[in-house]
């Protein structure tokens, strides 16, 4: 599918087409590194969230990323208000869109394939106050998840990788990007 027909999908539903969904298969997601669960730790502390709420994919791996994020978050003191999954598809993702974004929390954090979560953040974006700016992600499959989703509908999205290190989504496709951008990204709401 062009990156045309893919964006063009964005405009008319959050659901991918099904051809679309089966030319991606099943990704499997892998475990989440130290490293990255560190990383993605460090990133949310630096952007001053205190609440945080986490979304994954049913997925084993996602969902081992989620708990883990959200153990190490609560050692740290910070408050999880929110924990949602969600199915690779669903006739709308809208019960778990307003669940992840009901307690307006400072940040958000996901983990999940491709396909759903890229169909979750459209449905996100549609129907919710949900930003990928205040958003962090577990790195597994991203750069497909960030094409599924349609160009542009996730920059701001970052996250921190396998080794640590730090990426960004802009114009589309995930880059790696240095720890001030990690820390603190353009737009969305900061505390002082």
């Amino acid at each position: 599918m062009t990156t045309t027909a893919l964006m063009n999908t964005a405009l008319v539903s959050p659901r991918l087409r099904d051809g679309t969904t089966a030319a991606w298969g099943r990704h499997r997601v892998s475990s989440m590194s130290e490293d990255e669960l560190a990383g993605l730790v460090r990133m949310a502390q630096a952007r001053r969230a205190a609440m945080v709420a986490v979304g994954t994919g049913r997925d084993p791996a996602s969902v081992d990323a989620g708990r883990r994020f959200a153990a190490a978050w609560r050692q740290t003191g910070g408050q999880v208000v929110a924990m949602v999954d969600w199915p690779e598809q669903a006739a709308s993702w809208l019960r778990q869109a307003h669940r992840l974004t009901r307690s307006e929390p400072d940040l958000w954090v996901f983990a999940g394939t491709p396909v759903g979560l890229a169909q979750m953040t459209r449905r996100l974006v549609w129907s919710t106050p949900w930003t990928p700016r205040r958003t962090l992600a577990a790195r597994a499959g991203i750069d497909q998840t960030a094409r599924l989703a349609g160009l542009g509908l996730l920059d701001g999205l970052a996250g921190a990788g396998e080794d640590g290190t730090f990426w960004g989504i802009r114009d589309g496709l995930a880059t790696t990007i240095t720890w001030a951008e990690a820390a603190a990204p353009r737009g969305g709401r900061r505390h002082a």
